[in-house]
C-alpha cells in the first residue's frame, strides 16, 4: 500500500465519515458484477497465456471476456471507453467533502501543474478508499480488457474543479498513468468544457486525430496514459471531475530508462501552493511531445 501519511491532513474533520473505508455501496450494481465475473475468469486468461497453442481455451477466454466487457464498456471516441463506476450518492459527497475542505483549509496540493483550482485526495485522508478501489475493483476489470497488461497497483488521485472566474480549460497534455480514470461528479447543469482528443503522444501517425467527450455526471471514461487529450472552455455552471491515474509498479521498474527521463522533463507530481509546508515530490509522468504539455 501508499504511504500517503505525509499528506494528509490531521487537523481536517471530514464530514462524511463514511467515505473513508471503501464500501461496494459506492459503486454501481453493474460494475461490481463486471468485477466479480472478472475475477472468475482470470484464472481461464492464466491457463490461456501458460498455453498460447490450445486454440479452444483462447476462444473460450475471448468469448466470456467479451462478454463482460460488452455488457459495461461503450466505445465514446476512438480509444476511449465510457462506463458507469460510482453511484451518484458517492459523487455528490465527494463533492461535498471538497467543498467543505476548502471552506476550512487552505489547499497544500494542487493537483498538478496545470490546474490551479481542486485538490489530490491524499491530503483529504481519502487514500486508503482509493487504494482499496483500485487493487480490489479497478485492477481485475482492467486485467481482462487488456490480457498483456501489467497488475495495476498504485495511482495519483485527485479532483479537478472548473468554474467562471476559475480554471476554464486544459491545455493538450497527456498524464502520468498507465490507465486513466476520468469520472464527472457534477455539478448537474454545467455547459461546455467538452473533453477533446488528440492522438497517442507516442504514434506520430495518430497525430492528425481529433474527437470530442461530452460529460456526463456520474459517467466515467477510461483511456490510456498517452492518449492526448484537454479539456474544452466551460461556458457556464461548475464542474467537478475525479481523476485516477492508474498505474503499474512493475511496469515502471522493467522501463527505467523511460522513468529516468520522466524525471528530468518534469520534477512534479504535486504541485504545491506557495508556503504550504510540504517537502516537493520528484515523482513524475510520460515524456511528452513539444506541442503536448504533461498534466
Amino acid at each position: 500500500m501508499r504511504d500517503t501519511s505525509e499528506f494528509r491532513n490531521a487537523e481536517y474533520k471530514p464530514i462524511h465519515e463514511d467515505l473513508y473505508k471503501f464500501d461496494e455501496s459506492f459503486l454501481v450494481p453493474s460494475f461490481v458484477q463486471a468485477v466479480v465475473d472478472a475475477k472468475k475468469l482470470l484464472p481461464l486468461m492464466l491457463e490461456f497465456q501458460k498455453d498460447l497453442d490450445n486454440v479452444e481455451k483462447a476462444q473460450d477466454f475471448n468469448n466470456k471476456r467479451r462478454e463482460i466487457l460488452s455488457r459495461i464498456l461503450s466505445p465514446e471516441v476512438k480509444n476511449v471507453y465510457g462506463l458507469d463506476i460510482f453511484t451518484i450518492e458517492f459523487c455528490n459527497k465527494i463533492i461535498q467533502e471538497v467543498k467543505n475542505y476548502e471552506v476550512v483549509h487552505k489547499v497544500k496540493l494542487r493537483p498538478n501543474s496545470m490546474n490551479s483550482y481542486g485538490v489530490v485526495i491524499d491530503e483529504l485522508g481519502l487514500g486508503p478508499t482509493f487504494d482499496s478501489f483500485l487493487h480490489d475493483y479497478f485492477s481485475p476489470f482492467a486485467k481482462i480488457m487488456n490480457k498483456g497488461a501489467y497488475d495495476l497497483d498504485d495511482h495519483h488521485t485527485f479532483v479537478v474543479e472548473y468554474f467562471i472566474g476559475g480554471d476554464l480549460d486544459l491545455n493538450l497534455h497527456v498524464d502520468d498513468s498507465e490507465v486513466t480514470i476520468n469520472v464527472c461528479l457534477g455539478v448537474e447543469g454545467f455547459k461546455g468544457g467538452n473533453v477533446f482528443f488528440g492522438g497517442n503522444r507516442d504514434k506520430p501517425e495518430t497525430y492528425e486525430d481529433y474527437d470530442e467527450y461530452e460529460n456526463k455526471v456520474g459517467r466515467a471514461i477510461i483511456h490510456d496514459g498517452l492518449h492526448m487529450h484537454g479539456a474544452l472552455k466551460l461556458e457556464d455552471g461548475e464542474r467537478y471531475n475525479l481523476i485516477i491515474w492508474c498505474r503499474s509498479k512493475q511496469y515502471r521498474r522493467e522501463n527505467p530508462r523511460q522513468e529516468a527521463e520522466i524525471r528530468i522533463e518534469h520534477q512534479h507530481e504535486h504541485v504545491h501552493d506557495e508556503n504550504c509546508g510540504h517537502e516537493h515530490n520528484g515523482n513524475c509522468g510520460h515524456v511528452h511531445d513539444e506541442n503536448c504539455r504533461h498534466d
